[in-house]
C-alpha cells in the first residue's frame, strides 16, 4: 500500500455515501444513501440564499423539470451588487488512486469467495468509516454495485493520507 500518492496517481473518481433516514415527498420515514460530501438531504428543495452560499446538498424528492432525484446542488451567487442565489448541479467526485487486487490475491479471495477487493488512497478525511459505501466513478449507484469499507488506515497518523481496503460481493 502506497504511502505517498502524487496528485496525478490520483485520478479515479468515486462517490462515498452512507445510509441516512429521511423523508419522502409525502413525509413517511425512508433510507437513502446520502452523499458524503452533502451537507443535508432534501426532499423539497429550500430557497438559495446567502446563508446557504457555499452548502452542498443532495435533492432526494422526486425527479422535476428543476432537480433531478439523489443529485447534489451547490449554492452560488451570480456575483452582483444585488446578488441573486441559485442552485446549481455539482457533479464533482473525490479522487482517489484505485488499485483492485491481482495476482494471488484475486486466486485467493475466489478460494475464500471473498469477492473483489481494492485498495484506494485519497486525502484524508474523517468522514469515512465501515458504514460507508463507495461507488466507482463507472459504476451504477446501487447496492449490488456497492463496495463495502473493510478497514481505514492513516500511515503513519500523519493525517495525509487515506488508505481504504474496500470488498465487493460478486453476483452471478
Amino acid at each position: 500500500m502506497a504511502k505517498e500518492v502524487s496528485a496525478g496517481e490520483m485520478r479515479t473518481r468515486i462517490t462515498v455515501a452512507t445510509l441516512t433516514a429521511s423523508e419522502d415527498s409525502e413525509g413517511f420515514p425512508v433510507e437513502v444513501w446520502k452523499n458524503m460530501l452533502a451537507s443535508a438531504l432534501h426532499s423539497t428543495m429550500p430557497t438559495a440564499s446567502i446563508s446557504l452560499l457555499g452548502a452542498i446538498v443532495q435533492y432526494t424528492g422526486a425527479t422535476t423539470e428543476t432537480y433531478t432525484q439523489n443529485q447534489l446542488y451547490l449554492c452560488v451567487s451570480n456575483g452582483a451588487e444585488i446578488p441573486v442565489y441559485s442552485w446549481q448541479a455539482f457533479t464533482e467526485k473525490l479522487r482517489c488512486k484505485w488499485v483492485s487486487a491481482h495476482g494471488n490475491d484475486v486466486l485467493e479471495n475466489n478460494r475464500a469467495e471473498l469477492g473483489q477487493t481494492a485498495t484506494i488512497t485519497l486525502r484524508y478525511t474523517t468522514l469515512i468509516d465501515q458504514r460507508c459505501k463507495v461507488f466507482h466513478e463507472n459504476d451504477e449507484q446501487t447496492l449490488p454495485n456497492a463496495w463495502t469499507v473493510i478497514s481505514a488506515n492513516d500511515p503513519e497518523d500523519r493525517h495525509r493520507f487515506l488508505e481504504i481496503t474496500l470488498q465487493r460481493k460478486v453476483v452471478a
